[in-house]
């Protein structure tokens, strides 16, 4: 029985998928993230202190993140097999990210949190019956795996690309600010009932408070300057599920003295021509309270743009 460092027997729910991704040869898809590993902390040389600490913990967090989005919609592991298969599967393959950018400095403090949320998650997985479940977990590795090769392809593609001397550009403050990286554990912290899952979560959230704070803090003048309208707006209780679907937010205050206070604004969280738009100008939750550095439409409704920043986060 294959263990790797940090690595935790229980009970043969995750070592099928060690196994396996062990028999399959999971060497290019560590390389693949020492390489991403080495790339990020490149980037973080480019950046002001509180911009490079926000960086490193995006990335060192990452491996965590899929399991908030699952837990959010789906709850703990052990109710379902199909479920328990893929994250059995998908604790290996992360488990190994966690230590190959460990290995090129990335991880730093957070390597033993995120592998007390892995094994703590793995050991909620539920007992399956054989030989259903050591089959299923092994398509997930695989399927893991070669999604795992496509993407270290698309990856060497871009830096051919850019050329060899070439660095990948680094991160832009402002979208750190309109994308918090608490924002996923927020997110999936009131749903999350087991006592040691929802520790590791809430020292991810305070870990991550002060560098943003920092970076929230800093002088966005020129930004607000720009905007055509700069107002405090209040994230409704409940969002609209689907992404391009806009936000009727509650105005707070009105900095510039354009809108009034209790007024409701619209706000897009996709830009409204782009159908292709891939992700989320903003990362908002239930409750929260974000200052807009904001464009104007012919309509009445707002598009966030650089200098948007949260000022209070949810705390539900």
């Amino acid at each position: 029985m294959r263990t790797f460092p940090g690595h935790v027997n229980l009970t043969g729910k995750l070592t099928v998928a060690d196994d396996h991704l062990a028999e399959i040869g999971p060497a290019d898809f560590d390389a693949w993230d020492r390489e991403h590993g080495i790339e990020l902390l490149e980037q973080a040389q480019a950046l002001p202190d509180a911009a490079r600490e926000a960086h490193l913990l995006r990335w060192a967090s990452r491996p965590s993140v899929s399991f908030m989005i699952s837990l959010r919609a789906h709850g703990l592991p052990g109710a379902e097999f199909a479920r328990d298969a893929t994250t059995a599967a998908s604790v290996a393959i992360r488990r190994r990210t966690v230590h190959a950018y460990q290995s090129v400095g990335l991880n730093g403090r957070a390597t033993e949190r995120n592998l007390r949320l892995l094994d703590r998650i793995c050991s909620l997985v539920g007992e399956w019956p054989e030989p259903e479940w050591s089959e299923t977990v092994r398509r997930h590795v695989e399927g893991f795996g070669e999604a795992r090769r496509r993407g270290r392809e698309r990856g060497q593609q871009s830096r051919n690309a850019r050329g060899e001397r070439d660095r990948a550009p680094a991160p832009k403050i402002p979208s750190m600010l309109c994308h918090p990286n608490d924002h996923w554990f927020r997110h999936a912290r009131p749903s999350i009932t087991d006592p040691e899952i929802a520790a590791v979560v809430d020292e991810w959230i305070a870990e991550f408070a002060p560098s943003y704070a920092t970076l929230a803090g800093e002088d966005w003048s020129a930004e607000e300057a720009s905007a055509d309208l700069v107002v405090d707006i209040q994230i409704p209780d409940e969002e609209p599920k689907g992404l391009k679907d806009s936000l009727s937010t509650l105005v707070v205050a009105e900095p510039q003295n354009k809108v009034e206070t209790g007024s409701e604004l619209i706000m897009h969280r996709v830009p409204p021509e782009q159908e292709q738009f891939n992700g989320h100008l903003v990362a908002t939750l239930p409750r929260e309270r974000w200052r807009a550095c904001a464009s104007l439409r012919a309509d009445g409704s707002i598009l966030p743009g650089d200098g948007t920043r949260r000022l209070e986060p949810s705390t539900t």
